[in-house]
């Protein structure tokens, strides 16, 4: 038994060290397959000026503020959602859209400042549709959270 001694532990260390190298191998593939969200090509950074929206400015979270309409229209398949992400923020932000817990629309990520007056849908709605925005901010450097908030609404007419 005393000459199998050594074997039995050297046979323990290469398990425990294979164990480590497939679990080091798992997570660098986990973090190489990261996808960085990308921006809503449709945003710009021109505001309309018929656009009312400073009295109705919605602070996410201290790092945050947008405007979004609070009653969206339809309009030609589309959303119309008069997103802002107002100059101040520090965060990146992303709205999706959810009609009966079903994603029915989403924009990509909008920069401080910039505008995005609408955004497609993907499975049609009608006016009086109770819908629910999600808000979501990224962090720019990292795209980590930054807090994210849901407010329900409903189509108008």
């Amino acid at each position: 038994m005393k000459k199998n001694k050594p074997i039995i532990i050297l046979s323990v260390i290469l398990l425990v060290l294979i164990i480590i190298i497939i679990l080091l191998m798992v997570s660098i593939r986990n973090k190489s397959t990261f996808k960085k969200p990308e921006f809503d090509k449709n945003a710009t950074s021109t505001v309309p000026t018929n656009l009312d929206y400073q009295s109705k400015i919605f602070n996410v979270t201290d790092n945050y503020s947008i405007y979004i309409e609070p009653e969206p229209v339809i309009k030609n398949n589309n959303i119309i959602l008069n997103l802002i992400s107002l100059d101040t923020n520090d965060i990146l932000v992303k709205v999706r859209i959810l009609s009966k817990d079903k994603i029915v629309a989403e924009t990509g990520l909008i920069k401080p400042g910039q505008y995005l007056e609408k955004v497609k849908l993907n499975k049609k709605l009608n006016v009086n549709d109770d819908i629910t925005y999600i808000i979501m901010g990224y962090e720019k450097d990292t795209y980590l959270s930054a807090g994210s908030v849901k407010l329900n609404t409903r189509i108008g007419g």
